[in-house]
């Protein structure tokens, strides 16, 4: 992965309101609290860090 590519992570609700990254065990009361972990805690397996944030526009 270049420094001029940027990777797509899919977030998914669970039926109980929280919130998860597809393939991550851990899941998240709100949307900003997954994303506030994420940035300091990596996605496996990619061991990459969330560093910026961007509306889907949907």
């Amino acid at each position: 992965r270049g420094k001029d590519r940027c990777r797509h992570f899919v977030l998914d609700q669970l039926p109980d309101g929280r919130y998860v990254i597809l393939g991550e065990r851990r899941a998240h009361a709100e949307l900003a609290e997954l994303l506030q972990h994420h940035a300091t805690a990596p996605v496996t397996p990619y061991q990459e860090v969330l560093t910026v944030a961007l509306p889907c526009g949907r």
